[in-house]
């Protein structure tokens, strides 16, 4: 029997987080294209468009700045207006690149095993939430014509709606690091019961017999650790639902601690599958 063991632990986490929550009037123009409404159904398509968008927010950041400097330069009522438009076109970009981060994390969240269902369902309704949010602020933008009303709808939503998109990432996030070490943490188990039934228990060498089950030994300890570490990450999780949200939450925190729980899990499973792949080879 040769093993069969996908260990690719070290990018588990497909999106890194979004650090985008800076204060939008330091940012700058791309496209107002309007949203689309249909959503890629490849995941990695999905991953393209949020860092296309990505790429054009940035570019949006540069040309609000030049457009601001010109603005402070002159003075004029036509830079003033160029610079209300600029204004807009960095807020769409933002929430744009907001709403195409959220669907690869939303497919990865349906296609992850090893997650609580329920866990599951309530990072996915947050999404939905998120998304929901972002998509009436899109449609807002285009309807502003005087600078306060930009600035009133920029504040409105930095202080409504994207704490809700941040804890729906972390929070996916989390969820998504705690079901791939999961997974593989299932699947050594699996293949040490099928190494124990299809070479240990057949084995006629006393000696070698012996040699198999100390690995096996040596697995199952190292499997419980793991397990242990990922008991602390669930309860690291709990934190998402528990903590106060007016208390100043802070869902990247949460998000840290998590992943900080689930370190010791992960060097566990690298040594557990290093085990199995001995044992394999020696037989």
């Amino acid at each position: 029997m040769k093993i069969k063991l996908l260990l690719v632990i070290t990018g588990f986490l497909i999106l890194a987080p979004v650090v985008m929550a800076e204060d939008a009037t330091s940012s700058a123009t791309a496209s107002a294209t309007p949203v689309s409404t249909s959503v890629p159904t490849s995941i990695d398509q999905q991953k393209s468009d949020y860092f296309y968008q990505l790429e054009k927010y940035r570019q949006a950041k540069q040309q609000f700045n030049l457009d601001q400097a010109e603005y402070q330069k002159l003075g004029t009522l036509a830079t003033k207006d160029k610079l209300v438009e600029s204004y807009k076109n960095v807020l769409l970009a933002r929430a744009t690149t907001f709403q195409t981060y959220l669907f690869p994390l939303q497919q990865l969240l349906y296609n992850t095993q090893g997650i609580d269902v329920a866990d599951k369902q309530k990072a996915l309704d947050q999404i939905k939430d998120a998304a929901s949010r972002i998509h009436n602020h899109i449609q807002q933008i285009p309807n502003l014509s005087e600078e306060p009303q930009v600035s009133t709808e920029a504040q409105r939503f930095e202080s409504q709606d994207l704490p809700t998109f941040l804890e729906a990432s972390y929070r996916s996030l989390s969820l998504l690091a705690i079901g791939r070490i999961q997974s593989i943490a299932d699947q050594i188990v699996v293949s040490s019961n099928d190494f124990q039934k299809e070479v240990v228990d057949i084995e006629t060498d006393a000696r070698q017999k012996g040699a198999f089950e100390r690995g096996l030994k040596e697995v199952a300890a190292l499997h419980k650790q793991a397990s242990e570490a990922l008991a602390t990450a669930h309860l690291k999780f709990t934190a998402f639902d528990s903590t106060k949200k007016e208390d100043g939450f802070n869902p990247q925190a949460v998000y840290q601690s998590v992943t900080d729980s689930l370190s010791p899990a992960y060097t566990s499973l690298q040594h557990s599958l290093d085990y199995l792949l001995e044992l394999d080879k020696s037989r």
